[in-house]
């Protein structure tokens, strides 16, 4: 909910953080049975992360947005609008990533 995450935000005006922006690591993939599941799952998060972007982008105009897990950077074909990916040990694989049918 956008009000819930405003007051988050607005607890860090006067502090030492400093925002920076959205991250998601859709941990969920990893249960996916097939490669189409993991891209549906990932487009899901994709979809909610732009969501957040657009929302917020007049008031933070500087801010980010991350995805990362192996199965959705492995997959995806489309990553318009995000920042940074964070794929995790895509550079190794493992066999969690031969099930879902990854590698």
């Amino acid at each position: 909910d956008y009000v819930q995450i405003s007051d988050i935000l607005e607890s860090t005006r006067n502090s030492r953080l400093q925002f920076y922006g959205f991250y998601s690591h859709p941990g969920q993939t990893y249960a996916a049975t097939s490669p189409e599941e993991v891209k549906e799952i990932s487009a899901g998060v994709l979809n909610k992360l732009k969501a957040l972007k657009r929302h917020f982008k007049e008031e933070f105009p500087e801010l980010k947005i991350g995805l990362g897990d192996t199965p959705s950077c492995s997959l995806a074909e489309d990553f318009e609008g995000v920042d940074s990916i964070h794929p995790g040990n895509f550079v190794y694989y493992d066999l969690v990533q031969q099930n879902i049918g990854v590698n």
